[in-house]
């Protein structure tokens, strides 16, 4: 019988690598509720959106959206610096080895980012929010499966 294998959560695995290194910055998957959206601000929020085709046996390709949204009174030129930044630690994250929590279905374990490509620079990004500034950019990780039996 072959093995079982699974891919990690590419959005559990970005929000791991960043948090500690973002620690003033809500870093999330999903937009926080209306009423606790002002006092969250400065947030980045990691969607994984539609990817390319992987090979299940060596590696899963998530292109992913990060976005970055910070209150008006930081004005662009602050809120290009974090995006800036963030786009500099997703860089930062090809070879590295990501721990994970346990899931539903999930075995605790590591992930290994074995590269990051086709990063684009942080654009400005439209918000339905007329008191935030949001700039957002794309990267596809790849990242190594875990074999769960």
């Amino acid at each position: 019988m072959a093995p079982i294998v699974h891919h990690a959560d590419a959005e559990l695995a970005a929000i791991t690598w960043l948090r500690p290194r973002l620690p003033e910055v809500t870093v999330c998957s999903e937009r926080p509720l209306p009423d606790a959206f002002a006092a969250a601000l400065p947030i980045v929020q990691i969607t994984r959106l539609p990817s390319p085709p992987s090979h299940r046996w060596v590696h899963d390709i998530a292109r992913m959206q990060w976005r970055v949204m910070v209150p008006e009174s930081w004005e662009r030129p602050g809120a290009i610096d974090l995006a800036a930044f963030v786009g500099a630690q997703v860089a930062a994250m090809s070879q590295a080895v990501i721990p994970v929590l346990e899931g539903v279905y999930t075995p605790a374990g590591t992930v290994a980012v074995t590269q990051v490509a086709r990063q684009t620079a942080a654009s400005e990004a439209e918000d339905p929010n007329d008191s935030v500034i949001a700039f957002a950019f794309t990267a596809e990780l790849y990242l190594r499966p875990l074999r769960v039996a």
